[in-house]
This record gives structure tokens, C-alpha cells and sequence, in this order.
């Protein structure tokens, strides 16, 4: 019973100190627009499956909106930049214009 209840504690503690994962809107697409003309709802996405996929392998994730532009600027280069992280170019950019999308103005 000791065990089970360390199990659930710990995993509600992760869960409070987790991203959610939310919904692309329209309005989202739009406001990223403006930064990055022609980018699509399944482009967001694709930043968001792959700013979990990979950030999470290390990590707890942060909810993009609690840092600002010139921090996640800042933590996303240094984060690629290390060789376990193994991000690539292309996926540094998805990464990047999703966190920025939804980064503290």
C-alpha cells in the first residue's frame, strides 16, 4: 500500500510540474503569422509533438508561455546545441516557432 501511494504522489507531482499539451487554434496560426508568414496548423503541431518528443526525453517540459521570447531563445540553442539532445536543424525550427508562437510577450 507504501508503495502504491509513493507511485501516486510522485506521479501527481510530475503531472503539476508538467506542460499540457493544448489545442492549436486559428487564432494561434494567425498570431504565429505574423512571425512566420505561411505557417500552417499541422506546422504547430509538428513543433509541439517534437518540442515533447525530445525536450521531455531529458526533462520536465515548461509550458511555452512561461518564458519569454529572448529565454526560450536562448535555452532552445543551448538545449540543440548539446550532443545527446541530437536535434537537428530542421527540427530546432519547428521546435522553435511553436515555443515562440505561445512564448510571455
Amino acid at each position: 500500500m507504501k508503495k502504491l501511494s509513493i507511485i501516486a504522489s510522485t506521479l501527481i507531482l510530475v503531472a503539476c510540474g508538467s506542460a499540457k499539451i493544448i489545442s492549436i487554434s486559428q487564432a494561434d496560426v494567425d498570431r504565429a503569422a505574423t512571425k512566420y508568414p505561411g505557417i500552417t496548423s499541422e506546422q504547430l503541431v509538428e513543433g509541439q509533438k517534437l518540442y515533447a518528443a525530445n525536450c521531455a526525453k531529458c526533462h520536465t517540459l515548461f509550458a511555452p508561455g512561461k518564458f519569454g521570447e529572448k529565454r526560450w531563445k536562448h535555452e532552445i540553442e543551448e538545449m540543440s546545441g548539446k550532443d545527446y539532445a541530437n536535434i537537428d536543424s530542421k527540427t530546432q525550427e519547428s521546435i522553435t516557432k511553436y515555443i515562440l508562437t505561445f512564448a510571455k510577450q
